[in-house]
């Protein structure tokens, strides 16, 4: 079962595409589905994608136990960070 919803943070060379030119930002485009490739390779049936946030040069997953530690293991992750619904405010 995917239990865990985490958001992780991909190894890779990222900066905000505004200050990129046109072909820094599409080489920065390659090495993060690269990156993300390996991760869901890596996971298998351990993990699904949630959301690519090709802006921040992070995913959104689910995982299960075992995807948790691949993720832990694996090198293109750098960090990762669970992934909760913010409270609502006022």
């Amino acid at each position: 079962m995917l239990e865990h919803a985490v958001i992780i943070d991909l190894a890779v060379d990222w900066r905000p595409e505004a200050e990129l030119n046109a072909e820094e930002a599409s080489a920065q485009r390659t090495r993060f589905e690269e990156a993300e490739r390996a991760v869901l390779e890596a996971l298998g049936d351990h993990g699904q994608p949630q959301r690519q946030l090709r802006a921040t040069g992070q995913i959104s997953l689910l995982v299960d136990e075992t995807g948790l530690e691949i993720l832990r293991g694996h090198p293109e992750v750098a960090a990762i960070h669970q992934d909760q619904d913010d409270p609502p405010t006022g």
